[in-house]
């Protein structure tokens, strides 16, 4: 059973991570309607760099998450003086929104938009992955 502080943590950074994700795509769909994927992709590459800072150990060392000397939650605590459980699950994992990137992604398909369904699958997986990757280097480097 999850510590009484470890969910009161959760739920700030959840609750955090879901105004920002609401604003973000509401601010897109306001900027360019045709184009509203944009928050959503901008949502998931900062949530993946968060949590690729937070885990950089994981990512770049391939320590097991929550043990031995890189695990995220010494990282994200010694760079920042947070816990991880704010940050990683509360805020990126409420931010970061992979399910509806995926109904963006079928509902091109659907409307007969083959080409625009594949760029931007391609594009959210490639460009979170690489968000994920530069954030967990910056997270070794600073840890």
């Amino acid at each position: 059973m999850l510590a009484p502080v470890v969910v009161l943590w959760v739920a700030v950074g959840g609750a955090l991570g879901a105004v920002l994700r609401h604003a973000a795509d509401g601010a897109a769909q306001r900027w360019s309607p045709r184009v509203a994927e944009l928050g959503v992709l901008g949502v998931n590459l900062v949530a993946s760099a968060v949590l690729g800072f937070l885990a950089g150990g994981e990512v770049l060392l391939g320590s097991v998450p929550g043990e031995g000397p890189m695990a995220p939650t010494l990282t994200a605590s010694r760079i920042l003086g947070v816990d991880w459980w704010l940050l990683g699950a509360g805020l990126a994992g409420a931010l970061s929104t992979f399910s509806t990137a995926v109904v963006q992604v079928a509902r091109r398909v659907r409307a007969g938009e083959w080409g625009t369904a594949l760029a931007l699958a391609g594009v959210t997986w490639v460009v979170c992955a690489g968000a994920a990757r530069l954030g967990a280097e910056l997270g070794v480097v600073l840890a």
